[in-house]
């Protein structure tokens, strides 16, 4: 799976996965990890909205967010993140 993390004004962030079943695995990663700036996770076709709190450094928690993506196996249609083929 590839994961992009592009900003969405000064209090969000769009996580783009490669399809929808990579996205609801992300959103369920993010769900799982529970990171304490953000406030809301909304799912769509092939991104994540990630909503957070005031004052977050967006750049470091998109580094953050990309960590917690490429360092889990996400199992999307038979392979994993670490898949090449």
């Amino acid at each position: 799976m590839t994961a992009r993390i592009l900003s969405a004004g000064d209090r969000a962030l769009l996580v783009q996965a490669d399809d929808l079943e990579s996205t609801m695995a992300v959103a369920a990663l993010l769900r799982q990890a529970r990171l304490p700036q953000v406030e809301d996770l909304i799912p769509a076709a092939e991104t994540v909205l990630v909503r957070v709190t005031d004052g977050t450094e967006l750049t470091e928690l998109g580094a953050r967010i990309l960590d917690l993506i490429t360092g889990t196996e996400i199992e999307t249609a038979g392979r994993t993140t670490g898949d090449t083929s």
